[in-house]
């Protein structure tokens, strides 16, 4: 029986598990998982698809492709001219201040959205790319069979066009994670300082929750990243329920079938890792002096999401 959505949208902040959820999502019979969809129009003759091929050669999204062309009514070449990379995805990740296309989406009014739309171009701009991403997932729907489709993208402003646009056919699942971790892993890969981390990790919390503020809490799943991989089987199986699927169908080994997401985190083209291990390296990077620094900028929210 077919479900009464047809996506399932990861939300959160960079380094927060997208990767693995994703990866175990798409193991189920009824779900493909796609990784963060947006990049599809970022370089795409360069990217490289999850199964090691580039996008442009791997046979599953040539056949997406012309799948989507039949239903946005383009050519094959010219489909990532109408699926663009919206304004959000370029913004300045360390801003405070919300942008205007944020304020005007906070609503979870389709009316005062197009409203808004005809004054902001932005906002015109994400409402179109969350129409021409449902079209997407439509088409990986009929290229696989897969009742859900999993966009593991995470941005918050995507989160709410997607919802505007389709109210009814989206789920979310609100993955979090210590913001400590994560700000030690914004160190480690950019070698910025611990509160530049903290504060694009804060900002990141702070906008899902904003836009996820006007949308029906049974359409919600909060995870916990930790939760994830110390109880993967528990945690995947209330997922399941969560999107009304046969819990089980699924294995901690999250190699176990071809996958073709989008990658957004090497993980995905780490062969050798198999198995689902808890990430706490934080705990021994951080020095008494980054823990001081992380805990003025965003101390009071990682306390409020349970984290001591």
């Amino acid at each position: 029986m077919p479900q009464p959505f047809s996506a399932v949208y990861v939300a959160g902040s960079g380094r927060s598990g997208s990767t693995l959820l994703d990866l175990l999502l798409h193991q189920h019979s009824a779900v493909t998982g796609l990784g963060e969809v947006h990049r599809v129009s970022l370089d795409t003759a360069k990217r490289e698809c999850g199964c090691g091929r580039l996008i442009p050669d791997c046979s599953f999204w040539k056949e997406v492709v012309a799948k989507y062309a039949q239903l946005v009514d383009c050519s094959p070449a010219s489909v990532l001219q109408r699926y663009p990379v919206s304004p959000n995805m370029v913004k300045k990740p360390g801003r405070r201040l919300p942008t205007a296309t944020e304020v005007c989406l906070l609503s979870g009014n389709w009316v005062l959205s197009g409203i808004s739309s005809s004054f902001c171009a932005d906002v015109q701009t994400e409402l179109q790319v969350a129409l021409n991403s449902w079209c997407f997932y439509d088409a990986v729907s009929a290229t696989t069979g897969a009742d859900v489709v999993v966009d593991s993208t995470k941005d918050a402003v995507r989160l709410k066009a997607l919802f505007l646009t389709r109210p009814s056919s989206l789920r979310i699942v609100n993955l979090i994670r210590d913001g400590r971790a994560v700000a030690a892993s914004h160190a480690r890969r950019t070698k910025e300082s611990v509160s530049a981390g903290a504060r694009i990790w804060k900002n990141a919390q702070r906008n899902v929750e904003l836009m996820l503020a006007t949308v029906p809490r049974d359409q919600v799943l909060q995870m916990k990243y930790e939760d994830l991989c110390t109880h993967p089987t528990e945690e995947m199986n209330r997922v399941f329920r969560f999107l009304g699927l046969k819990p089980g169908e699924t294995s901690t080994r999250f190699r176990s079938s071809e996958w073709h997401q989008i990658p957004g985190n090497p993980m995905l083209f780490n062969l050798a890792n198999k198995d689902i291990r808890l990430d706490e390296k934080w705990r021994t990077q951080l020095k008494n002096a980054d823990l001081k620094a992380f805990g003025r900028v965003a101390g009071r929210m990682n306390r409020r999401l349970g984290y001591d």
